[in-house]
């Protein structure tokens, strides 16, 4: 939406893949690592779309404060329109997202 504001070139994901962090604890002991999608059920909002107000604090942060107040109430309409196809809100209210986490375990070599 705001092309002038937001420049990705370059941009390298904060988290990496599974095969980074092996790489990067290789030589440092024993490396147990898996990943798991749990699938959340994100309750009813009675003010917005429940996975805009779970990544509210996290995800969408940089993005949003870099805009005024009005461009920043457009960007959350078009982000919850989109966020209503992906994750479609169920009869109750709630939505259910499937979250991907990843677990190691490292254990040093005497």
């Amino acid at each position: 939406m705001f092309p002038d504001r937001f420049d990705f070139t370059g941009w390298v994901s904060p988290v990496g893949a599974s095969v980074d962090y092996a790489k990067m604890l290789r030589g440092l002991g024993h490396i147990d690592l898996w990943s798991s999608e749990c699938l959340q059920e994100l309750p009813p909002a009675s003010d917005g779309h429940p996975v805009r107000l779970f990544t509210q604090s996290t995800a969408m942060r940089p993005f949003v404060q870099q805009l005024s107040d009005t461009e920043r109430a457009a960007f959350i309409a078009r982000y919850e329109t989109a966020l209503a196809t992906v994750y479609p809100v169920q009869a109750d209210g709630s939505v259910l997202f499937p979250f991907r986490r990843l677990f190691l375990v490292l254990q040093k070599e005497a």
